[in-house]
């Protein structure tokens, strides 16, 4: 076996680690009904506890070159990653909300009753 191959699977099992591990935190997320941001520095906690570390400039290159990860990801800096959970997604603005029609037909009767 050679270095560079060792190195190749060490890099993609990191990857995997880093991909298994942001899906997790943003199901969480998705279930508690909230958007997620976490530090570099937790971030680098928990993919120790996988047996990797990762930097900034990993996670860049990552997101940069993997679409699964940037996908993942909504914003991220050098000190704060925000994923991209249900409620960091930016909603159809033309989306009509269940149940909003009848609400307002609702108050326009109760407004034309208060007049008379």
């Amino acid at each position: 076996m050679k270095l560079s191959e060792i190195v190749s699977q060490d890099v993609t099992e990191k990857k995997g680690s880093l991909e298994t591990l942001l899906t997790m935190l943003r199901s969480k997320a998705n279930t508690r009904g909230v958007g997620s941001k976490i530090s570099i520095d937790s971030l680098n906690s928990l993919m120790r506890n996988v047996g990797h570390s990762i930097t900034y400039s990993e996670l860049d290159t990552f997101v940069k070159n993997d679409e699964t990860i940037d996908n993942l990801i909504a914003d991220y800096n050098q000190e704060i990653i925000t994923l991209n959970t249900d409620d960091t997604i930016d909603k159809d603005d033309n989306a009509v909300e269940v149940g909003n029609q009848d609400t307002v037909k609702k108050m326009a009767k109760r407004a034309t009753k208060r007049r008379n």
